[in-house]
Protein backbone atom coordinates (compact mmCIF):
# COMPACT_ATOMS: atom_id res chain seq x y z
CA UNK A 1 0.00 0.00 0.00
CA UNK A 2 1.44 3.32 -1.12
CA UNK A 3 0.51 7.21 -0.04
CA UNK A 4 0.55 9.50 -2.86
CA UNK A 5 0.69 13.36 -1.90
CA UNK A 6 0.24 16.32 -4.40
CA UNK A 7 1.12 19.69 -2.85
CA UNK A 8 -0.13 22.70 -5.28
CA UNK A 9 1.60 25.92 -4.23
CA UNK A 10 0.81 28.72 -6.12
CA UNK A 11 2.43 31.22 -3.40
CA UNK A 12 3.48 31.24 -0.04
CA UNK A 13 0.16 31.37 1.46
CA UNK A 14 -2.15 29.23 -1.24
CA UNK A 15 -1.36 25.74 -1.45
CA UNK A 16 -3.26 22.57 -1.63
CA UNK A 17 -2.89 18.99 -0.55
CA UNK A 18 -4.17 15.93 -2.42
CA UNK A 19 -3.47 12.57 -0.81
CA UNK A 20 -4.49 9.42 -2.41
CA UNK A 21 -4.19 5.66 -1.04
CA UNK A 22 -3.16 2.70 -3.98
CA UNK A 23 -3.02 -0.17 -2.87
CA UNK A 24 -0.72 -2.97 -5.38
CA UNK A 25 -2.08 -6.15 -5.63
CA UNK A 26 0.32 -9.10 -7.54
CA UNK A 27 -0.32 -12.53 -7.33
CA UNK A 28 1.90 -14.81 -5.80
CA UNK A 29 3.07 -18.33 -5.85
CA UNK A 30 5.54 -21.06 -5.46
CA UNK A 31 6.40 -24.35 -6.60
CA UNK A 32 8.44 -26.99 -6.33
CA UNK A 33 9.26 -30.26 -8.21
CA UNK A 34 10.47 -33.58 -7.99
CA UNK A 35 12.85 -36.06 -8.71
CA UNK A 36 15.42 -33.50 -9.98
CA UNK A 37 17.46 -36.23 -10.78
CA UNK A 38 17.34 -38.98 -13.40
CA UNK A 39 17.51 -40.94 -16.72
CA UNK A 40 15.57 -40.16 -19.63
CA UNK A 41 12.69 -40.30 -19.98
CA UNK A 42 12.16 -39.01 -16.25
CA UNK A 43 8.71 -37.54 -15.22
CA UNK A 44 8.38 -35.16 -13.00
CA UNK A 45 6.03 -33.67 -11.11
CA UNK A 46 5.26 -30.06 -10.44
CA UNK A 47 3.11 -28.49 -7.59
CA UNK A 48 1.97 -24.75 -7.11
CA UNK A 49 1.26 -23.40 -3.91
CA UNK A 50 -1.11 -19.92 -4.66
CA UNK A 51 -3.90 -18.49 -2.45
CA UNK A 52 -4.96 -17.01 -5.94
CA UNK A 53 -7.02 -18.27 -8.36
CA UNK A 54 -4.35 -17.75 -11.34
CA UNK A 55 -3.43 -19.07 -14.78
CA UNK A 56 0.14 -20.96 -15.68
CA UNK A 57 2.24 -21.54 -18.28
CA UNK A 58 5.16 -23.70 -17.69
CA UNK A 59 8.69 -23.58 -20.11
CA UNK A 60 10.11 -26.58 -18.93
CA UNK A 61 13.41 -25.47 -20.58
CA UNK A 62 13.30 -28.58 -22.94
CA UNK A 63 11.51 -26.71 -25.80
CA UNK A 64 8.06 -27.90 -24.60
CA UNK A 65 5.81 -25.52 -22.78
CA UNK A 66 2.06 -25.90 -21.49
CA UNK A 67 -0.99 -23.46 -20.56
CA UNK A 68 -2.97 -24.65 -17.71
CA UNK A 69 -4.93 -23.37 -14.87
CA UNK A 70 -4.41 -26.50 -13.12
CA UNK A 71 -2.04 -26.57 -9.60
CA UNK A 72 -0.48 -29.68 -10.69
CA UNK A 73 1.47 -30.96 -13.74
CA UNK A 74 3.40 -33.87 -14.75
CA UNK A 75 6.11 -33.13 -17.30
CA UNK A 76 8.29 -36.00 -18.92
CA UNK A 77 11.51 -35.40 -19.98
CA UNK A 78 13.13 -37.08 -22.84
CA UNK A 79 16.62 -35.57 -23.41
CA UNK A 80 19.71 -35.57 -21.33
CA UNK A 81 21.02 -32.00 -19.59
CA UNK A 82 20.21 -29.77 -17.05
CA UNK A 83 16.95 -27.76 -16.96
CA UNK A 84 15.65 -25.51 -14.87
CA UNK A 85 11.94 -24.49 -15.15
CA UNK A 86 10.47 -21.57 -15.76
CA UNK A 87 6.44 -20.93 -14.40
CA UNK A 88 4.66 -17.58 -15.47
CA UNK A 89 2.11 -17.14 -13.21
CA UNK A 90 -1.18 -14.57 -15.06
CA UNK A 91 -4.02 -13.08 -12.64
CA UNK A 92 -7.09 -12.10 -14.32
CA UNK A 93 -6.29 -7.90 -14.66
CA UNK A 94 -3.45 -9.58 -16.83
CA UNK A 95 -0.18 -9.06 -13.97
CA UNK A 96 1.98 -11.41 -14.99
CA UNK A 97 4.94 -12.61 -12.63
CA UNK A 98 7.82 -15.17 -13.68
CA UNK A 99 9.03 -17.60 -11.23
CA UNK A 100 12.43 -19.56 -12.06
CA UNK A 101 13.13 -22.97 -10.43
CA UNK A 102 15.05 -23.54 -7.58
CA UNK A 103 17.23 -26.73 -8.27
CA UNK A 104 18.09 -27.91 -11.64
CA UNK A 105 16.87 -31.25 -13.15
CA UNK A 106 19.29 -33.08 -14.39
CA UNK A 107 19.01 -35.79 -17.07
CA UNK A 108 21.69 -38.54 -16.98
CA UNK A 109 22.81 -40.09 -21.00
CA UNK A 110 24.58 -44.09 -20.80
CA UNK A 111 25.85 -45.70 -23.81
CA UNK A 112 27.31 -48.71 -23.72
CA UNK A 113 30.29 -50.12 -25.41
CA UNK A 114 32.90 -52.46 -25.06
CA UNK A 115 36.04 -54.10 -26.59
CA UNK A 116 37.52 -57.44 -26.92
CA UNK A 117 41.05 -58.10 -27.73
CA UNK A 118 40.30 -61.34 -29.82
CA UNK A 119 37.73 -61.56 -32.91
CA UNK A 120 38.62 -65.21 -33.18
CA UNK A 121 40.08 -68.09 -31.32
CA UNK A 122 41.49 -71.78 -32.23
CA UNK A 123 39.07 -74.08 -30.62
CA UNK A 124 39.20 -72.43 -27.14
CA UNK A 125 40.71 -69.88 -25.16
CA UNK A 126 40.46 -66.40 -23.13
CA UNK A 127 39.04 -63.02 -23.92
CA UNK A 128 39.67 -59.91 -22.37
CA UNK A 129 36.72 -57.40 -22.36
CA UNK A 130 37.10 -53.73 -21.58
CA UNK A 131 33.91 -51.56 -20.70
CA UNK A 132 34.06 -48.56 -22.91
CA UNK A 133 30.72 -47.42 -21.56
CA UNK A 134 29.88 -43.38 -21.14
CA UNK A 135 27.27 -42.57 -18.76
CA UNK A 136 26.87 -39.04 -17.28
CA UNK A 137 26.13 -40.74 -13.87
CA UNK A 138 28.50 -43.16 -11.69
CA UNK A 139 27.61 -47.06 -12.69
CA UNK A 140 26.25 -48.68 -10.16
CA UNK A 141 26.64 -52.82 -11.85
CA UNK A 142 27.69 -54.46 -14.69
CA UNK A 143 26.18 -57.88 -15.91
CA UNK A 144 28.17 -59.52 -19.26
CA UNK A 145 26.00 -62.24 -20.89
CA UNK A 146 28.80 -64.22 -22.91
CA UNK A 147 26.27 -66.03 -25.54
CA UNK A 148 27.77 -69.38 -23.67
CA UNK A 149 25.40 -69.21 -20.63
CA UNK A 150 28.36 -67.70 -18.28
CA UNK A 151 27.81 -64.68 -16.89
CA UNK A 152 30.24 -61.70 -15.24
CA UNK A 153 29.28 -58.44 -12.88
CA UNK A 154 32.89 -57.31 -12.88
CA UNK A 155 33.97 -54.13 -14.90
CA UNK A 156 36.43 -55.70 -17.52
CA UNK A 157 35.97 -59.13 -17.28
CA UNK A 158 38.31 -62.39 -18.69
CA UNK A 159 36.13 -64.69 -20.25
CA UNK A 160 37.06 -68.62 -21.74
CA UNK A 161 35.24 -70.02 -24.48
CA UNK A 162 36.14 -73.85 -24.32
CA UNK A 163 33.64 -75.10 -27.04
CA UNK A 164 34.06 -73.41 -30.45
CA UNK A 165 31.08 -71.60 -31.95
CA UNK A 166 29.45 -68.25 -32.63
CA UNK A 167 28.99 -66.40 -29.53
CA UNK A 168 27.08 -63.09 -29.04
CA UNK A 169 28.22 -61.03 -25.95
CA UNK A 170 26.29 -58.57 -24.67
CA UNK A 171 26.88 -56.03 -21.65
CA UNK A 172 24.10 -54.45 -19.14
CA UNK A 173 25.14 -51.55 -16.91
CA UNK A 174 22.77 -50.07 -14.30
CA UNK A 175 23.60 -46.38 -12.73
CA UNK A 176 23.23 -44.96 -9.68
CA UNK A 177 20.22 -43.64 -11.32
CA UNK A 178 18.87 -46.58 -12.33
CA UNK A 179 19.73 -45.87 -16.30
CA UNK A 180 20.06 -48.94 -18.07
Amino acid sequence: TYIVKLTATRSPFCSAVATKTIEVNAPTASFTYSPTDGCAPLNVNFQITTNHKLNYEWDFRDGTTLKTDNNNTTHSYNFPGQHIPLLLIKDSSGCIIPILGSTPINLYNTRVGFTADKQLLCDSGSIQFTDTSFSGSPVKSYLWKFGDGATATVKNPIHFYNIPGLYTVSLFITTVYGCM
